[in-house]
């Protein structure tokens, strides 16, 4: 119960690693709200509606929450909005319309939430926290060779987003950090996604642990640094693959 008495909103809660976060931190005592762009005409207190691209739309579910909970502890930076057409084609084959919505929509996304979160938690006076989802592929290159024979794809702009991201994570903790507030993002490599066994194969060797990531091993961390545990503990990229970047 590490998390007991804080409210903590959890954006594309409704996707894998999303439902992980939430069970846990739910687990973990705090009053944890849902805010998906699929909860549209299914709200209640802790399911909110919210499109990651409207100002207006955050801010709302930000004040609701404040306004019902009468605080705002922490926030996790996970939505991950797909156009169609994401992830099928070659770096060479991507539309230029494609890549940009795809970057803007996701980088301008976790811009806005941060903003309003951040903002929300400076306002009252509460030493929260912020957790950005990024990735090991924000700071590492790819292996092609993993995806050869699958119909699977790496998208370049992906890495751009989460590249992006791990950065944007260091300015805030630096701007937030005298109101009291810590800032930290996460690195997920792998997570087992019923994905082509060809590829979980060849994946999993390149792991020092020998298998994919589970969901909940990366909500498991971003409790941790969501907790009072953590209350030291702001800048930093906390990096969950097996070994994999490392190697």
């Amino acid at each position: 119960m590490k998390l007991k008495g804080k409210v903590i909103v959890v954006t594309g809660g409704s996707g894998l690693i999303g439902k992980a976060i939430v069970e846990f931190l739910t687990n973990e005592g705090a009053v944890c709200i849902n805010a998906d762009i699929s909860l549209k005409g299914k709200e209640s207190p802790t399911a909110m509606y919210v499109d990651i691209n409207d100002a207006a739309s955050i801010q709302g579910v930000i004040d609701r929450v404040t306004g019902t909970y009468g605080r705002l502890d922490g926030l996790v930076n996970n939505a991950y909005p797909k156009p169609a057409g994401y992830g099928s084609k070659s770096f060479q084959q991507t539309p230029h319309a494609l890549w940009m919505d795809f970057v803007n929509t996701n980088l301008n996304g976790y811009y806005l939430c941060a903003y309003y979160a951040l903002e929300k938690m400076r306002s009252l006076g509460i030493p929260g926290s912020l957790v950005n989802v990024a990735s090991i592929y924000g700071m590492i290159a790819p292996d092609f060779s993993l995806y050869e024979g699958t119909e699977m794809n790496f998208p370049g702009e992906y890495t751009v987003v989460k590249g992006g991201i791990i950065n944007f994570t260091k300015y805030l903790a630096a701007v937030y950090g005298p109101s009291g507030i810590r800032v930290n993002s996460v690195s997920p490599g792998g997570i087992a996604n019923n994905q082509h066994p060809e590829f979980v194969k060849r994946y999993s060797k390149k792991v020092m642990m020998g298998r994919m990531g589970e969901a909940n091993e990366v909500a498991s961390c971003i409790s941790f640094l969501l907790s009072d545990d953590a209350s030291y503990i702001s800048a930093h990229n906390l990096v969950i693959d097996g070994g994999l970047s490392a190697a």
